[in-house]
């Protein structure tokens, strides 16, 4: 393995680090921390011990549990049925190897509760999303990760003051994970507290402006709070981080989606629909992808194909009355006697 590492001043260009390390894959550990270290000592920096602590790789010294862990990860960004239960392979298999990982046993944590959430609301799925958080605050207290898993597992459970101090302890231990943010804000959002969630949706764009998944719910929160020309800036923002990534993937439903629901909210209805119409054949019996493509044809004034999708979505695992409810998306339909019927 060899990395190349660059630390360059922005605002002249001048070169104030660079190192290449040349190791073999097992040691890539030792790697990071040495670049980490290199850096700080390059910028002449005192850290705060909260920064130490953010800075601290917290992973296993497994190599393979490590690389189960990251595949992880990258399956569940992309948030299709397939891809989290991908997620859930790889994060078991990373702590099969190493059963100390806190951060594997977090990963797993956050899966079981999307599955939860989007798919399969079963009571299993809560004990293992509860049980899998638990034990990675257990084996590291000092990790952010575990504790926004721990928040994130007990949302659903509608334990909405516990679930906030795991999250604000998280933020505590690392201001910048997404993760922390975003978590909170979704359950903050189910709860119906729309300034705590516009706030939290807020600050996880703050700390990852091209992260998808908290740009999609701000518009609809500031219409319910009245903050219209907010919504649209967001919806516009959400566009363009859209159209950069169909740069690179023109088939990545996840992001059609969500740019044809911007679009949608936008009044732009003919290109929304004409996204839409990329997206159809790809859907399949995706629980997710479904839901949003009822909360699209909502938007878009398509009441009948709106109701269609939502059914099919409940039919393939999505349960989740007290989301539909809060979710604004919804309210072309809400008053039909077929979205009420489904949410009883």
């Amino acid at each position: 393995l060899r990395i190349s590492a660059q630390l360059i001043k922005v605002a002249d260009g001048f070169n104030l680090w660079s190192e290449t390390y040349d190791r073999e894959f097992s040691d890539v550990f030792t790697i990071q921390d040495e670049i980490s270290g290199n850096i700080v000592e390059a910028l002449q920096l005192t850290l705060s011990p909260v920064e130490k602590q953010a800075l601290r790789s917290e992973r296993t010294t497994d190599f393979k549990a490590y690389e189960y862990y990251l595949r992880g990860r990258g399956h569940y960004r992309r948030r299709t049925r397939a891809d989290f239960e991908s997620a859930r392979e790889m994060f078991s298999n990373a702590i099969d190897i190493d059963a100390g990982y806190a951060l594997a046993w977090a990963g797993l944590a956050d899966t079981y509760t999307e599955f939860w959430r989007n798919y399969e609301s079963t009571e299993e799925n809560l004990v293992q999303a509860e049980e899998a958080s638990r034990e990675a605050v257990e084996l590291d207290p000092k990790l952010a990760e575990a504790h926004a898993s721990r928040g994130f597992a007990l949302g659903p459970r509608q334990l909405y003051d516990e679930a906030a101090e795991a999250f604000r302890r998280s933020m505590e231990l690392n201001p910048r994970l997404f993760e922390a943010y975003y978590y909170y804000g979704t359950v903050a959002f189910a709860a119906g507290r729309l300034e705590t969630a516009a706030e939290m949706f807020e600050k996880a764009t703050e700390v990852a402006p091209d992260e998808i998944r908290a740009l999609q719910l701000i518009p609809q929160i500031y219409t319910r709070l009245g903050r219209d020309g907010a919504a649209d800036a967001a919806n516009r923002q959400r566009v363009e981080v859209v159209e950069r990534r169909l740069e690179f993937n023109p088939d990545d439903v996840p992001m059609l989606l969500d740019g044809a629901s911007a679009l949608a909210a936008l009044g732009e209805r003919q290109r929304s629909l004409e996204w839409a119409s990329r997206i159809l054949d790809k859907a399949g019996d995706d629980a997710l992808v479904l839901y949003n493509l009822a909360c699209l044809y909502s938007l878009a004034g398509e009441v009948t194909s709106a109701l269609e999708s939502l059914e099919k979505s409940y039919a393939a695992g999505l349960a989740d009355p007290e989301w539909m409810e809060q979710d604004s998306d919804l309210d072309n339909i809400r008053h039909h006697p077929r979205y009420k019927e489904l949410v009883k």
